[in-house]
């Protein structure tokens, strides 16, 4: 989990496997694609613990056929 739509500050760690998802933005690139999915974490990393976890996932880690997944709104501002 990260703060915004890039890799740069960890703010969570998502430990469950079934999860859920308020909506996607395109940011920065990691393994071919630029989606990232904003969600609640399972953990808030220390020093982040207001935020309760809630942040960004890079799609990559997101197993769907294709990104973003169909149905998911865009996000339409940093939430």
């Amino acid at each position: 989990m990260f703060e915004e739509a890039n890799g740069r500050t960890p703010i969570g760690v998502m430990n469950s496997v079934v999860s859920w998802f308020v909506c996607y933005r395109h940011g920065e690139m990691h393994r071919g694609n630029d989606v990232w999915y904003y969600t609640q974490g399972d953990v808030p990393a220390p020093g982040w613990e207001a935020r309760r976890a809630w942040g960004y996932m890079p799609a990559y880690s997101v197993f769907v056929a294709t990104d973003p997944f169909p149905g998911i709104v865009e996000c339409t501002a940093n939430p």
